[in-house]
């Protein structure tokens, strides 16, 4: 996949913002990678959680996309993996480990994306993905 600094820049801004969220919702202190190329965004000693904000809200589309290499590398790691996806309206999770029988059968195809670059991505349902509710 081609690097778009633009893209980029605006899913770091994101990170940046959603992190206090996700460190309430999984009450830890998370870590963010320097390496921009890593297959996650936060870490701590327990999990890694890929961070994905879409401009659209979330019942738009019956499935989430994501690039394949992020369910490939999720298959490896000995660390709980999650799946974030911020949206308009709500921020959604995925757990791989309650799905990864369903997850990892799932097959990637290659799609042109709005930057012009391609990927080979996966549509994951949007039933596998619950709402982060966070208690104040």
């Amino acid at each position: 996949m081609g690097f778009s600094n633009s893209a980029y820049l605006f899913g770091r801004q994101q990170e940046h913002k959603l992190k206090p969220i996700l460190e309430k919702y999984f009450e830890t202190t998370l870590v963010m990678p320097t390496n921009r190329f890593c297959k996650y965004d936060y870490y701590d000693n327990k999990r890694e959680i890929e961070l994905k904000t879409r401009r659209i809200s979330s019942d738009r589309y019956n499935t989430y996309h994501l690039a394949k290499g992020k369910i490939d590398y999720a298959k490896t790691t000995k660390k709980e993996f999650f799946i974030a996806m911020n949206f308009t309206d709500k921020i959604m999770i995925c757990d791989y480990s309650q799905h990864k029988d369903q997850l990892d059968r799932l097959v990637g195809k290659e799609v042109k994306l709005i930057r012009g670059d391609k990927c080979i991505n996966v549509e994951i349902p949007s039933n596998l993905f619950y709402e982060l509710k966070v208690i104040n």
